[in-house]
């Protein structure tokens, strides 16, 4: 009997971590996709509450592959997040990040896009990060139309 879920389950279908505790794949599964869902990647916990955490590898065994590339993306998103040398490509549809090595101020993505490694924004040759968002705004408000600065709050409408 599963201790999770109290069903009969065939003792082939019990599989525990590195703690020993054992429960069926089903609530492993099940417990995988509750903490994964939630965005809890970083230490999922072994559901006897023991202080054991699922590895990566714990992870592809008994979620699906769907949930593992989930729980990848998930994970990446968050080392890359905690990581000073790393910062995610600004390109619009890039799903990479950014590398710096030493000090370097410009970086350059896998998909070519040049990048300013200070703010994170696209490369801005001789403007200052905090006036590098002007120039695009100028090229898209050129095409919009009617673009304003709201009077009261700053904010740009059209």
């Amino acid at each position: 009997m599963c201790d999770s879920c109290y069903e009969e389950v065939p003792i082939a279908e019990f599989f525990s971590l590195s703690c020993k505790h054992e429960f069926c794949k089903g609530c492993f599964e099940e417990h995988l996709e509750a903490n994964i869902g939630d965005g809890k990647v970083m230490q999922i916990p072994c559901m006897q509450g023991c202080g054991v955490n699922f590895e990566s590898q714990d992870v592809s065994k008994f979620g699906s592959a769907d949930l593992y590339k989930k729980y990848l993306r998930f994970k990446q998103n968050i080392d890359v997040d905690l990581d000073d040398n790393l910062k995610w490509c600004p390109k619009p549809g890039c799903i990479n990040y950014v590398r710096r090595e030493k000090k370097e101020k410009k970086v350059v993505c896998a998909c070519g896009w040049e990048v300013c490694f200070r703010c994170g924004k696209a490369w801005h040759e001789g403007v200052k990060c905090e006036n590098a968002g002007d120039k695009e705004y100028e090229e898209w408000a050129s095409k919009q139309g009617d673009v304003q600065d709201c009077p009261l709050c700053g904010i740009r409408t059209w």
